[in-house]
């Protein structure tokens, strides 16, 4: 099993190394195996030394749905304008959208990476904050299939392809049948999931403490029985913010403003729900011990290289601390 820093290729998180030794001694410090890397831009980072990162994450929209479908009407109402939607999603119909994720798998196999991981999901700005979903889980998985068969159609990469669960319509990992239907409709033979444990609890807003958090998990994993061989790797972290996202949900936000000014509202509050902490807990070593994925990611979300460093330490410590 590799265990993995999460990274960004963003600025904000390549500005806190000065060169490519950093980075080294950043993973060795941690005793992490490697990265995760995340890819908001374009598909480069070349302050990262190759042979450190082990898997790449795709760069996703929550909301792509009616893009990819070519409502022309629902993209204006959003963004103002087709040419803001498309400014934003960098294409204006799907085969430039699915070229630019080719270029990022291209950047996945040139890196040499063992797995990709993409997002099944879709949720548009007013909804990550009144949960009023227009899209059903079956639309979404369906349409993402479609999106990820054409993606790999005629590619012969070596890494495995891997599918992630959020809270928001598509895959969230709360329903085998639904899980499965995913899984039997992606073609790739190197198809697996990518079990992100934070973004399971968010299924569950009644959660309150790390021990149900672990009950929960292992509830779920039971009801999926076989369909547990699909998981490939693991984001291991945790964030129990039921109560926010319940009284969110009460107070019953209108976000207002051009597309920008509602994404960067919209993202505040989903920073307060899915916070990206240690799991610190003794429960998630048994969870995990009994999965045995290839890939855990300890996929963390901090404010600086010291604060990354100190996270992940603790978070290993689970791992090879004695139980009392």
């Amino acid at each position: 099993m590799l265990t993995l820093a999460n990274l960004s290729n963003a600025d904000s998180d390549l500005q806190r190394f000065a060169d490519a030794q950093d980075v080294r001694t950043f993973l060795s410090h941690t005793g992490m195996d490697g990265l995760e890397l995340l890819l908001y831009e374009e598909p480069d980072a070349p302050l990262i030394p190759n042979a450190t990162v082990k898997g790449v994450h795709l760069g996703y929209f929550p909301s792509w749905l009616a893009f990819w479908r070519g409502d022309a009407d629902w993209l204006t109402a959003e963004f103002g304008s087709l040419k803001e939607a498309y400014n934003y999603y960098g294409a204006e119909n799907q085969q430039g959208m699915l070229d630019n994720l080719r270029k990022q798998l291209d950047y996945a196999a040139k890196m040499q990476a063992k797995y990709v991981v993409f997002h099944v999901a879709e949720v548009s700005l007013q909804e990550t904050v009144d949960y009023r979903f227009h899209f059903t889980d079956e639309e979404v998985i369906d349409s993402a299939a479609v999106l990820i068969n054409e993606l790999l159609e005629g590619r012969h990469d070596s890494f495995d392809f891997l599918v992630e669960n959020l809270w928001w319509p598509g895959f969230r990992f709360t329903s085998p049948a639904l899980t499965q239907r995913l899984m039997e409709q992606i073609k790739a033979p190197n198809k697996g999931i990518m079990l992100d444990t934070g973004h399971l609890l968010h299924t569950n807003q009644s959660l309150r403490s790390l021990e149900d958090a672990c009950d929960y998990i292992s509830q779920t994993l039971d009801a999926h029985g076989e369909l547990c061989r699909y998981i490939r790797g693991v984001h291991l972290h945790q964030s129990l913010s039921g109560e926010y996202a319940q009284a969110m949900i009460r107070k019953g936000i209108r976000l207002k403003g051009t597309y920008m000014e509602r994404l960067m509202a919209s993202y505040q509050h989903i920073m307060h729900i899915d916070t990206h902490r240690p799991f610190l807990s003794l429960g998630i070593r048994g969870i995990i011990k009994k999965l045995n994925p290839e890939y855990l990611v300890y996929e963390l979300i901090t404010m600086s290289l010291e604060d990354h460093e100190t996270c992940l330490v603790q978070q290993h410590a689970i791992f090879h601390q004695k139980e009392k």
